[in-house]
């Protein structure tokens, strides 16, 4: 099974060049470490087992996960940050069981989604989660005030400039949610992965997959 996730990988790492390479965009050794990182994840979550609505919601994530590796290469923030917030949000969703049809995920949800996760998430990560949740959130909603047409397209046209620290910024989100994920469903993932616990290893940092061994354990 190891042997098969890694080929998995492989094969879609080779169709992300092919895809940057079209683009003209020059992959450096930190955008492929970012990009195997988003892999690894988009596959751990496609091998959870979910069910009903979880996996609607499940498959909305991996999306939003690829398509942030699709604006990374087109140089076009404000798609990657929306991308990156209905990530976030769908997480948050999966976790709190609220449905598609809130089409909005309210401060008041996200606020009980850390209510429940206090025993592995604290006030710093918090504040760090709800930061990034408003970064995203100013580059979605631009609002440019000039009244020249020419100017506001031009700006709108533009590619956006590289920022390899959403890299970093983004993993330490994501392993915010990781561990909330473990805390409320470490079950689930351990037992999604029973007969391939090597593979989940693989795919997870040690501290998750520790999490996971100790929520079993206990």
């Amino acid at each position: 099974m190891l042997i098969k996730s890694k080929v998995d990988l492989s094969e879609s790492t080779e169709l992300i060049n092919k895809f940057a390479i079209t683009h003209n965009f020059k992959i450096t050794q930190e955008d492929a470490d970012f990009f195997q990182f988003i892999l690894k994840k988009t596959l751990f979550l496609k091998m959870v087992c979910l069910s009903g609505n979880q996996n609607e919601i499940r498959n909305q994530m991996v999306s939003d996960l690829i398509e942030m590796i699709k604006y990374t290469v087109l140089t076009d923030k404000r798609p990657y940050y929306l991308s990156l917030r209905s990530f976030s949000e769908n997480y948050i969703r999966l976790l709190e069981n609220t449905p598609f049809s809130n089409d909005h995920i309210t401060l008041n949800v996200i606020e009980s989604f850390f209510e429940h996760n206090t025993a592995v998430i604290d006030q710093t990560a918090y504040s760090f989660f709800k930061s990034e949740y408003r970064v995203a959130s100013t580059v979605i909603h631009y609002h440019d005030t000039t009244t020249d047409l020419k100017q506001f397209v031009s700006t709108l046209l533009e590619s956006s400039s590289k920022d390899t620290k959403t890299y970093e910024r983004f993993t330490r989100l994501y392993a915010i949610l990781e561990l909330a994920f473990i805390n409320q469903m470490g079950e689930t993932i351990y037992f999604s992965f029973t007969r391939r616990l090597v593979v989940l290893k693989y795919l997870l940092s040690k501290k998750s997959f520790q999490s996971i061994k100790d929520s079993i354990d206990n």
